[in-house]
């Protein structure tokens, strides 16, 4: 692998609803030609694109990692709707009105993927206060298989360093670093240019050396290209209900998430933070495979059939005895059962609807 090369592990596909606008054609078509050797999604919350995800990554020769931005509640327990504060409750503190914070979780192989989709599921099923969130007794449950990082600005260590609490981030972080492990749990490190993010650069980076934590660095990507900026901005009008002449509206403060080069991240990194950029890397060669999730099978069951009979005609001969049990003139007592076209097509649809 080049030392040149870099991987994007925190993109927002279009599957993060009203908020990412990267179609995944165009992800894997800029990757491939920027010669990136893999690509991560991390849609806000949800996993629905997964399958997608790796059917367009491996059709384009781009070695796919699958992940998820999780909602945490703020150290409180998933059924707990209350708000937390941690601070005068303004924009730096708890994130979603004392809601929820972030974390980046990737999947490293086909178990954590299932612990991914598991997350995802009691964190939709028992944690929703506005958004899908899981606490800490999801994370000790299912973090077997799983990397994850400090997160973006909204993640709770970055909330306790803007807070200006750098031991409470640390015991925050140093509590993640148990659950995934001291290997699988690294420093999230993102530069566009804002203030939420360079007022606590040197206090993450500190924390990380503390705890010796790797620095990865990351672009929360939210389109393709650059010129996709504009389109991004009307796509937040949407998911806020405002218009582009509202001066008001929700936007992003920068137009620099986009899919940036191998060149560009290293510009950025290299030489401030050396390794941020080569730990991408690192962490794409501890991705396995995914195939036993969404490799193609047959999931129809055996059953042994009489040798010279057709599947079809012992399933008609059995569907009529059993149906002749539970209604006795329902169905001849004596001789074969009728053949009808309608088992034929049946088995038919059962071997196609069965085959993914």
């Amino acid at each position: 692998m080049s030392n040149a090369s870099f991987v994007h592990l925190h993109v927002h596909t279009e599957y993060s609803m009203l908020d990412g606008a990267a179609r995944l054609k165009d992800l894997f078509s800029e990757a491939k030609r920027l010669e990136m050797p893999a690509l991560a999604m991390t849609d806000h919350g949800n996993l629905f694109g997964a399958y997608d995800f790796y059917k367009q990554a491996t059709g384009a020769g781009v070695k796919p990692i699958i992940g998820c931005e999780m909602y945490l509640t703020p150290n409180s327990d998933r059924r707990d709707r209350t708000r937390v504060r941690w601070a005068d409750g303004g924009e730096n503190d708890v994130s979603g009105g004392g809601a929820y914070t972030h974390m980046t979780m990737l999947a490293a192989d086909a178990d954590g993927l299932k612990n991914l989709f598991r997350l995802g599921s009691y964190a939709s099923l028992e944690g929703y206060f506005y958004k899908p969130r899981a606490d800490r007794e999801l994370l000790h449950r299912y973090a077997k298989g799983l990397i994850a990082t400090t997160g973006c600005p909204s993640g709770e260590i970055q909330t306790w360093l803007r807070i200006g609490d750098f031991e409470k981030a640390c015991a925050s972080a140093a509590e993640f670093r148990d659950i995934f492990g001291p290997d699988n749990f690294y420093l999230e490190l993102m530069d566009h240019g804002l203030d939420i993010e360079t007022r606590i650069r040197q206090d993450l980076i500190r924390l990380g050396k503390r705890l010796n934590l790797k620095p990865v660095a990351t672009n929360d990507l939210h389109y393709t290209f650059d010129r996709d900026a504009d389109a991004h901005e009307v796509l937040l009008c949407v998911q806020s209900g405002s218009t582009m002449a509202d001066p008001k509206r929700f936007k992003f403060d920068a137009r620099d998430f986009y899919l940036k080069s191998p060149a560009e991240m290293r510009k950025l990194w290299d030489a401030e933070v050396p390794g941020a950029c080569d730990n991408t890397l690192e962490i794409e060669e501890k991705i396995g495979d995914y195939s036993a999730l969404f490799g193609s099978r047959n999931l129809m069951p055996q059953f042994p059939v009489p040798a010279g009979r057709p599947r079809s005609r012992s399933c008609a001969r059995r569907s009529c005895a059993g149906w002749s049990g539970a209604s006795p003139a329902a169905c001849p007592t004596t001789g074969a059962p009728r053949r009808s076209t309608s088992w034929t097509s049946s088995s038919r649809w059962a071997s196609r609807a069965t085959s993914w």
